[in-house]
């Protein structure tokens, strides 16, 4: 009789010591699973939606610094519908270490320089990916008016016009510059020429056909810039990250 009573304290004992662990655990197990980062589509998207719905501040947490980037949001969509900021459609995702860039579709054309669709680049903040929504601003001001646009249809220009002299399209950065008639554009030309490699009767790169520049190095976030005769587009890993018409 004492011995089964001794058995049953026994078994009593453990199963209490088991149901405490587990409780112990609980904690750890859900700091472990909250902690993992989330994809960087998964913060743009949840990001989206709460600045589509006027949440800023539970916005303001998925922004690389915060507030600060918070404020770069407002000046840049101030006075806009912001419920036409997305539609739920996150398409193209190129991940490159601890940086991204995740394609979007608004719902309604606000500020893009893509087309149809927008951008945002973000990068990871003690291990969890936050938008860098400064960096995509200059980024899209660059391309959209700025000296990415601008070059580029520069370089376009300087060789219809070498193309016209010489009667077909010039087949060297050097022969563009041999038949411009301006000091400044031969320089604008050289200058460029830097930056850009020249494919006079065009080629395919990243999936893109007729490719007549296409940059040298990566220029931001690990993307490569190039350019056809009538579209600029932003490429990596061997494929169309964003492109507009120039």
């Amino acid at each position: 009789m004492l011995s089964s009573i001794h058995n049953k304290i026994l078994i009593h004992g453990a199963t209490l010591r088991s149901r405490a662990l587990t409780l112990a655990l609980i904690p750890f197990l859900f700091i472990t699973a909250c902690s993992k980062s989330d994809k960087p589509e998964t913060v743009v998207e949840n990001c989206l939606k709460e600045l589509s719905r006027d949440n800023l501040d539970n916005a303001a947490e998925l922004f690389a610094g915060g507030d600060t980037q918070l404020k770069w949001f407002k000046m840049y969509y101030d006075g806009k519908d912001l419920s036409k900021l997305f539609d739920g459609s996150v398409k193209n995702v190129f991940i490159n270490g601890d940086k991204a860039i995740v394609t979007y579709t608004p719902t309604k054309t606000l500020f893009n320089a893509f087309n149809k669709d927008d951008l945002l680049l973000l990068e990871k903040e003690k291990s969890d990916w936050k938008i860098n929504f400064k960096e995509s601003t200059i980024l899209k001001n660059a391309i959209n008016g700025g000296g990415i646009n601008t070059n580029l249809y520069v370089l376009k220009s300087c060789i219809k016009e070498a193309t016209k002299k010489l009667g077909r399209p010039p087949m060297t950065i050097q022969e563009i510059i041999d038949n411009l008639e301006i000091e400044g554009a031969k320089s604008s030309v050289r200058s460029y020429s830097r930056i850009f490699d020249y494919y006079p009767e065009g080629k395919t790169i990243d999936g893109v056909q007729g490719v007549i520049f296409y940059s040298k190095e990566p220029y931001k976030y690990g993307m490569h810039i190039g350019s056809t005769k009538k579209n600029l587009f932003l490429s990596g890993d061997g494929k169309v990250i964003a492109e507009k018409r120039l």
